[in-house]
């Protein structure tokens, strides 16, 4: 195995195991060294010093976000920012108020000013972290930068004046109350979802809001088709968009076209049909990160309470969307059918 799969395959290995994204770099290398030399089969002259060239390397690629005195982020996973002990804001971050985060949401809505400002500050679109609020997600290091210049007495902050990230941006963000999506969300409005007659099929969403109830509920995150196939049966069966009833292999197969969902594959193979789901029992989950993170309360509010309404379609922007904040102890059914 390459020194850089070896390592990072280690580094999710710690992310695990310690239940943290924020990687302790001498921890690290007391507890993995010896799996990534034995990985590699080499020790190699220098080991630590190879490592560090990876981890180099990783953040170069943007794998890995470094957040100072030997701490790094693994990127695409959840993280708890009132847990972690994060460096303190820089450049009169820490001075933006919810107010200003609102006002500059106002002109990042504004169809005239939010490109205007997005151009002349040299913000991009955003690649990791993404502030959600009212349904809409908003580049979070724009959002502070020009939050900055809201009050009369500052200025807007280009991009280049400043890092975003967990250790900044995002903290100062989750302080005031809003919530920073690392992904999971923004997934969600990119799933490809099949349309009859013009409406869209909700069984991705469906499944998907079964499977975050098990978590909650403290339930094995993966589960054979057969054990989940009679209860999504009965969950899909009141959203059909058809006179023919859902197929749940259906959903269990698309959502594995996401980073969403975990789908077990037969040995070898490249592709998998609904056929294969049935017959080899194939099992079916959350992602590790996803599970994760809405097997932790805290972190469960925080992203069901923003999630975007709009991307759930039809039954979901009525009253049986309370299912998502009321996961049932027995993870049956989650309250779609009330």
């Amino acid at each position: 195995m390459r020194w850089n799969d070896a390592v990072l395959s280690s580094l999710k290995s710690y992310r695990d195991r310690h239940g943290t994204p924020v990687i302790e770099r001498k921890a690290f290398l007391d507890e993995e060294k010896a799996n990534i030399e034995s990985a590699t089969g080499t020790s190699g002259a220098t080991p630590e010093q190879t490592v560090s060239r990876v981890l180099q390397e990783l953040r170069d690629a943007g794998t890995l976000e470094f957040l100072g005195r030997g701490r790094y982020r693994l990127l695409n996973s959840p993280i708890d920012v009132e847990r972690e002990d994060l460096p303190d804001e820089a450049m009169g971050l820490g001075d933006i108020r919810r107010e200003d985060v609102l006002g500059a949401i106002a002109l990042l809505d504004d169809p005239v000013e939010s490109p205007r400002l997005l151009d002349e500050l040299h913000f991009g679109p955003a690649k990791d972290y993404r502030l959600v609020y009212k349904g809409r997600f908003y580049d979070s290091k724009a959002v502070v930068g020009i939050a900055h210049g809201i009050p009369a007495d500052r200025e807007y902050l280009p991009a280049g004046d400043f890092s975003g990230g967990v250790a900044s941006v995002v903290r100062i963000l989750a302080k005031l109350g809003f919530y920073v999506d690392d992904g999971d969300l923004y997934d969600i409005t990119r799933l490809r979802v099949d349309k009859t007659d013009g409406r869209p099929a909700p069984y991705q969403y469906i499944v998907l809001l079964w499977a975050i109830a098990r978590a909650q509920s403290g339930l094995p995150r993966m589960v054979r088709f057969s054990d989940a196939r009679d209860e999504l049966a009965q969950i899909l069966a009141p959203f059909a968009v058809t006179p023919t009833a859902p197929d749940a292999a259906m959903p269990w197969i698309a959502l594995a076209r996401s980073t969403l969902w975990e789908l077990e594959k037969p040995s070898g193979a490249t592709s998998v049909t609904e056929s294969d789901v049935k017959l080899l029992n194939l099992a079916g989950g959350l992602s590790t990160s996803v599970y994760n993170r809405v097997a932790q309360k805290d972190s469960y509010k925080g992203f069901v309470g923003a999630r975007p309404a709009r991307q759930w379609p039809g039954p979901f922007n009525g009253p049986r969307s309370r299912c998502f904040d009321r996961p049932r102890p027995s993870g049956r059914c989650c309250g779609l059918r009330e």
